[in-house]
């Protein structure tokens, strides 16, 4: 009856460790939408919006796939589709840090904006203008 007794805290013990775990996981999510600026100034090598409200009319934007987004939360990594629909969902580290976001794409400047990411903030809309690499 002991050695049965002994499993069973073994076993509580471990499920309460794996719910705490569980419970500090942090997570972010990036979602919005890559443009190709196709008429950008000569000095402008693209620009990345995050949780901004944006003008965009006046620029000759093009939807542009295939551009790959990464940042130092983790290793997960998204590409833009067809429509330049971009979508990033992953789990890390809780709290408060400083995170880079950068889009890259060959025949493209790579781009990257470093923003603050606050733990009760999950979610970011993001607008990623690229420019070509001439």
């Amino acid at each position: 009856m002991r050695g049965r007794m002994k499993y069973a805290v073994l076993l509580i013990a471990v499920c309460i460790t794996g719910l705490f775990l569980a419970s500090c996981d942090g997570g972010i999510t990036l979602e919005g939408t890559v443009y190709e600026w196709t008429d950008a100034p000569t000095s402008l090598e693209g620009i990345i919006y995050i949780d901004e409200e944006v003008d965009l009319s006046g620029k000759n934007l093009q939807p542009l796939n295939e551009i790959q987004l990464s940042t130092t939360y983790s290793a997960e990594t998204a590409r833009s589709d067809s429509t330049g629909y971009i979508y990033l969902d992953d789990m890390g580290a809780p709290g408060f840090m400083n995170v880079t976001l950068t889009a890259e794409k060959e025949g493209y400047h790579t781009v990257a904006k470093s923003f603050s990411h606050k733990g009760s903030n999950l979610g970011y809309n993001v607008i990623i203008i690229m420019v070509r690499d001439e």
